[in-house]
C-alpha cells in the first residue's frame, strides 16, 4: 500500500513450476486522494494488448419518469464484451453488465441504473468503471448536477450541458463546468 503521492518504480517477478521466469519493471504514479478511499488510485499506461473504456456521459438527475444511465466509449478497433465489468459509485453501490453485453469498436454502450443497486447522488458522486480483472479503468466525478443535464466527456474534460447524446457523440452547446474559469 502507498500511503504518500509520488512517482515509484514497481517490479513484477513471475516464476511457473518449472522455474522459469519473467520479470517486468514500470513506473507508476500515486495521487492524493480526497475523502474516503475505496482501493488504490494509481495511474499508469496500460500494456499495448490491454483493451480501456471511457465513462463518456453521465445523467444524474432526470425528469420524473426517466431513468439515471451512464453511457460507456469504446475507443477500441474490437469489440469488447462486458461480462464481469461493473460501475460502482463512491459509497460502493454496483451495477454488474450481463454476460451478453458488449460495446462494439469505436461505439457506445448505456448501462440504465432502473432497478439496480445503483443511484446517482444529485448533490455529489464518483463513479468508477472496473473492468473484469477488477482492475479500474476510469472514473468520473461531478457535484451539484442539475435537473435534466448530462455532465458529458468533451476531450480530458467533462462539462453540464442541456444536450444529453445517448449513443452519440457529445454535443456542448449550452454547458456550464464546476470550476469558476473567468478572468480576474
Amino acid at each position: 500500500i502507498f500511503t504518500t503521492a509520488g512517482q515509484y518504480k514497481v517490479t513484477i517477478k513471475a516464476e511457473d513450476n518449472r522455474q522459469l521466469s519473467s520479470e517486468k519493471t514500470d513506473t507508476i504514479s500515486i495521487r492524493d486522494s480526497v475523502g474516503e478511499v475505496r482501493g488504490a488510485a494509481i495511474e499508469a499506461s496500460p500494456p499495448a494488448t490491454q483493451l480501456t473504456l471511457l465513462i463518456n456521459e453521465i445523467y444524474p438527475a432526470p425528469n420524473s419518469g426517466e431513468d439515471e444511465w451512464l453511457e460507456i466509449y469504446n475507443p477500441n478497433e474490437t469489440n469488447i464484451f462486458l461480462s464481469g465489468w461493473r460501475i460502482e459509485d463512491a459509497d460502493g453501490h454496483k451495477f454488474n453488465f450481463k454476460e451478453t453485453d458488449r460495446v462494439d469498436a469505436g461505439g457506445f454502450f448505456i448501462a440504465n441504473f432502473a432497478g439496480t443497486s445503483l443511484s446517482l447522488n444529485n448533490e455529489a458522486d464518483m463513479i468508477f468503471l472496473f473492468n473484469q480483472n477488477n482492475q479500474p479503468v476510469d472514473s468520473a466525478s461531478y457535484q451539484k448536477s442539475k435537473k435534466e443535464q448530462s455532465y458529458s466527456r468533451v476531450g480530458q474534460s467533462f462539462f453540464w450541458t442541456d444536450e444529453t447524446t445517448p449513443r452519440a457523440i457529445n454535443k456542448v452547446i449550452n454547458f456550464s463546468t464546476e470550476k469558476d474559469i473567468s478572468a480576474t
